[in-house]
């Protein structure tokens, strides 16, 4: 009831109250999970940056129940929604945050490429580009964890996520922007991240 709110701060305080529920009674999110799911993903889309970043971020902790509550469509359709968000969003807004963890959260999960549909990576990559330069530590380094997550072939990734299937412009795009990023990154453990992005890529792609 409080999700449809009119005043936004109510919304915000429902979002906030799923995400706890579904954080701290575990033992219950099978039963609670699908009577949420709809409201959680409809707050993603509130023009209030506040509570789409709730609703994102009750992704998280949740998000190795998805696959076993949900249908493996269910959970391609929430990645593609989360990339398509990231087209909406202003490089500076707050939920920009949420949404990528929440995806790297997602693509995390055992064997994700082999039952996550996605549009092809010269369409989605190019979206992670602004937020690589993102004023907050979290946007930049949530942003590097999900470009790991697409280039990591340690975990006999099929071709969806693989760098293999990158076109050579995609390539060359994406080591300019994660070169550039290493220059000038001064926070320790996202310069490591930076590094192992850079290492995925010159490894897993192509020779030619």
């Amino acid at each position: 009831k409080f999700v449809k709110h009119k005043d936004w701060e109510v919304r915000h305080g429902a979002a906030l109250g799923m995400k706890y529920m579904l954080v701290v009674r575990e033992d219950l999110i099978a039963t609670i999970l699908p009577l949420v799911i709809k409201d959680i993903l409809q707050g993603l889309h509130d023009s209030v940056d506040d509570v789409s970043s709730v609703s994102a971020s009750s992704l998280i902790p949740i998000a190795s129940h998805l696959p076993k509550l949900l249908s493996h469509q269910e959970v391609s359709s929430i990645v593609k929604m989360l990339w398509d968000l990231l087209l909406d969003q202003d490089e500076l807004a707050a939920a920009c945050n949420s949404y990528m963890s929440a995806m790297a959260s997602i693509l995390s999960l055992p064997q994700a490429s082999q039952w996550i549909e996605m549009e092809p990576m010269e369409n989605l990559i190019p979206r992670l580009w602004p937020f690589l330069s993102h004023p907050t530590s979290s946007v930049r380094r949530s942003t590097l964890q999900t470009l790991r997550k697409l280039t990591d072939e340690t975990a006999k990734n099929t071709v969806n996520f693989g760098v293999r299937s990158w076109t050579a412009s995609l390539l060359q795009e994406a080591l300019r922007h994660i070169y550039q990023r290493v220059l000038v990154e001064h926070v320790e453990d996202i310069q490591n991240l930076v590094e192992v992005v850079w290492v995925n890529i010159v490894e897993n792609s192509e020779l030619s």
